[in-house]
């Protein structure tokens, strides 16, 4: 990795405001620890980075036009780091956080040494909303790449607990931070607004970089005395001993996050798309079926008590059923299986899953270690299974359905049907194209009942890929909870009106700004229209909301919104309201390409009383693409009580929007 690893490293014991920041003792250890683990050979449990790839600012140094111009230095215009590579670049800061208010939205911001203070031009200094440094990442993604690491020891609450206590010292500013007037940083924004995208650092949607927070946005990050006899942030010390201790080449995000010991009120963060690509590579860990981590938990009380039992974060919205049968690879393979597993309790979102009982000679599961990852072989699930028509006539039928048995990846969700009808999807060849045509899913039939596709060479090998693809977008797409009818949950669409952070529903359009009408909107097409949603949940529940855009074109899936401060507090309480796309976030637009004159889409809200973990259900390739290769799923290790498991459930709707040529 060695010379293909940039780092800005920010560590702040003393701020110049001394009566708004108490002075850490521990930030500068903490940025001084990081930089030995980049700097230590692999030999020693390090990255090998090279000393000149690394930039270090401590206390004095790391000003707001410091920190600034630093990362615009030596990430954006830093010739050595290749424009849209795979170099990795990480972030790190120590220090006070806080947040400012504005129009009464909540932001985090991060404090540099002379915030509160006055330049030398007489101008206050500010401090950095996490809008402003998210900018700059997506920015930076765009330009050189994707594997970026954000690493923040600091937090946010601040205000309440100024003092030392038993837990250590709080890394919070005493009081909210003054509102950055909006001029201040409108250099980054060209032409007066940012692109279409959420550039909150905290947004869990990041498709700009992977984030690791000290703690939840509601908690306090805290220092205490570490190992090494020096005091350190309870989390850095943590994260730096995982760090040197773990296999990252075989270690996600997620599962970074959740190897780490439990701290007391502080509950360590990981966001981002890519939480589930292998720590510091930016490359997923299995390419293949879904995978899901998992730890050994006991069922006590339950008539497998007396068997070894696992728990896999993935239940009923996910379609496992009682039965479900998943196969079990070692860490350091992709394709061996060595034992099987069987759901046995199956929940909203988890299952615990055990040996298969009817073998009581095989003791292959003893072989299970740390890191080995489940796939799922055998849904056991009729409803979920899509069954294919392919005639006589059909020139691929060997390739999608190989007598080879091994070729055809397990977990598929179709089978081959022995005639038309009653078959879910046809396949036929016409014109040298294979035509997909849909006869049972009730929403893509709106829209795109057929769809065609000239395969080149490397498609026709992996056409069961393509398949799948395709019908696992029409699953999720079609996907409902019939047994729990909710109501008192909308989504609301909008034209945005005004510019972050203070964009707001236009009321000029739709009934009083609401575009919906009966799960409909219909759009002209128009330059620089942007959109937003609002979710209102009026159903007595407190909810965890997911949204996603579903293209019938592409047959792509689009994670907008999940929620971002893990598996606890609900981000949408009974009786209040959540926006995507509007307030401090960039709104969203959509746009018909050159040769079309109208194009739809869904955008698609599943919800649940309890936290689910359905961003694997993003698809950002299209299956139609000649270089698509099926997901991977990783998980965290969390456990969660299964007694309280009875009483959640989950529900879905969608609206369809539809655009028009002018």
């Amino acid at each position: 990795m060695g010379n293909d690893v940039f780092a800005l490293v920010i560590g702040i014991n003393d701020y110049f405001a001394k009566d708004d920041f108490v002075a850490l003792q521990g930030a500068v250890n903490d940025s001084r620890a990081f930089v030995k683990f980049l700097l230590d050979p692999v030999e020693q449990h390090g990255l090998g980075a090279s000393p000149e790839n690394i930039v270090q600012l401590e206390n004095e140094k790391a000003t707001r036009q410091g920190i600034l111009s630093a990362f615009e230095t030596h990430f954006l215009n830093n010739e050595k780091i290749p424009d849209h590579g795979d170099a990795t670049m990480i972030l790190f800061f120590a220090g006070h956080g806080a947040r400012m208010s504005v129009q009464g939205t909540a932001i985090e911001v991060l404090c540099p040494v002379d915030e509160r203070t006055v330049d030398v031009a007489g101008s206050t200094v500010y401090a950095i909303p996490d809008y402003v440094l998210g900018w700059l990442l997506a920015e930076l993604e765009r330009k050189k790449g994707p594997n970026i690491t954000v690493i923040l020891d600091s937090c946010h609450s601040g205000g309440m607990n100024r003092r030392e206590d038993d837990l250590g010292l709080v890394r919070a500013a005493s009081s909210p931070s003054e509102e950055v007037p909006a001029t201040l940083d409108a250099h980054f924004w060209p032409n007066g607004r940012a692109a279409t995208k959420n550039y909150r650092l905290w947004a869990p949607t990041s498709s700009s970089h992977i984030l690791l927070a000290a703690c939840r946005q509601e908690e306090q990050a805290r220092e205490g005395w570490s190992t090494d006899g020096l005091m350190h942030g309870r989390f850095t010390a943590k994260l730096l001993s995982r760090l040197r201790g773990l296999p990252l080449h075989h270690t996600t995000y997620e599962e970074l996050i959740a190897y780490l010991p439990r701290l007391p009120d502080q509950t360590p963060h990981c966001g981002g798309q890519r939480r589930h690509s292998l720590v510091f590579d930016g490359f997923f860990s299995f390419p293949g079926s879904e995978s899901w981590s998992f730890r050994r938990v006991s069922i006590e009380g339950t008539q497998f008590e007396n068997y070894p039992s696992w728990v896999i974060n993935a239940g009923t919205v996910e379609g496992v059923v009682p039965g479900t049968e998943f196969s079990v690879r070692l860490p350091d393979s992709k394709s061996t299986v060595f034992c099987t597993l069987v759901a046995r309790t199956v929940q909203i979102n988890h299952t615990i899953v055990i040996p298969d009982i009817t073998s009581r000679a095989d003791q292959t599961w003893k072989n299970i270690v740390p890191g080995s990852r489940a796939v799922i072989s055998n849904w056991k699930n009729s409803s979920i299974i899509s069954h294919v028509f392919v005639s006589s006539t059909f020139q691929y039928t060997n390739h999608l359905f190989p007598s080879n048995l091994q070729r055809h990846q397990a977990g598929m969700l179709f089978v081959q049907a022995a005639t038309e009808n009653g078959a879910d999807i046809s396949l036929s060849n016409e014109d040298n194209e294979l035509v997909i045509q849909w006869h049972t899913q009730k929403k893509l039939g709106k829209v795109r009942p057929e769809t065609r596709l000239k395969l080149e060479a490397k498609q026709i090998e992996n056409l069961p890929l393509i398949i799948d693809g395709l019908v696992r977008f029409c699953y999720f797409l079609e996907r409902e909870n019939e047994a729990w009818l909710m109501t008192g949950v909308s989504l609301e669409m909008h034209r945005v009106d005004g510019l972050p952070p203070i964009s707001k529903p236009d009321s000029k359009f739709g009934i009083n700004g609401n575009l919906v009408e009966n799960g409909v909107v219909q759009l002209v097409s128009q330059d620089d229209a942007y959109y937003g949603f609002t979710v209102r949940n009026e159903s007595g529940h407190d909810l965890f909301p997911y949204m996603f855009f579903f293209d019938p074109v592409r047959y792509t899936i689009d994670l907008w919104y999940e929620p971002p401060d893990g598996r606890v507090l609900s981000p949408l309480r009974a009786g209040s309201t959540l926006t995507v796309g509007m307030g401090t976030e960039d709104g969203i637009e959509f746009f018909l390409e050159p040769d079309e004159t109208t194009s739809s889409g869904f955008v698609k809200l599943f919800f649940a009383t309890s936290s689910l973990e359905l961003g694997w259900i993003a698809q950002a390739q299209s299956p139609l693409d000649p270089s698509f290769v099926d997901r991977n799923r990783s998980d965290t290790d969390e456990v969660i009580d299964d007694k309280t498991q009875g009483a959640q459930q989950w529900g879905a709707l969608d609206v369809l929007v539809t655009m028009i040529q002018a």
